[in-house]
């Protein structure tokens, strides 16, 4: 077995072999920690987009819905002498509710 004392050379030729590693090790890692935001970033996109559209779709029943209770409160409460009025089945006076047998 052949013995042989490092010199400065060989020092440096280790130390440039292992920077050169380090450095396509870090530039992989680099380029997949960008991957990884770039992902976020679309992720949080679609998640804003999501939830504009959620938000205008829930206008829209909530628009629906008021329109369609306009509709049945004209259409179906009447007024009744005595501060009442009926919805469907139901006179109501104020706060409170009483059921007829119609």
């Amino acid at each position: 077995m052949m013995s042989r004392n490092m010199n400065k050379n060989d020092l440096q030729k280790i130390e440039d072999m292992l920077k050169h590693q380090i450095g396509v090790v870090a530039e992989g890692i680099n380029h997949k920690l960008d991957l990884v935001i770039e992902g976020h970033q679309l992720l949080a996109q679609k998640i804003d987009a999501t939830r504009s559209e959620l938000k205008e779709d829930i206008n829209n029943v909530d628009r629906r819905l008021m329109t369609a209770e306009a509709r049945l409160d004209k259409e179906f409460t009447r007024p009744i002498p005595g501060n009442y009025y009926t919805i469907g089945r139901i006179i109501i006076k104020k706060d409170w509710l009483v059921e007829t047998d119609e």
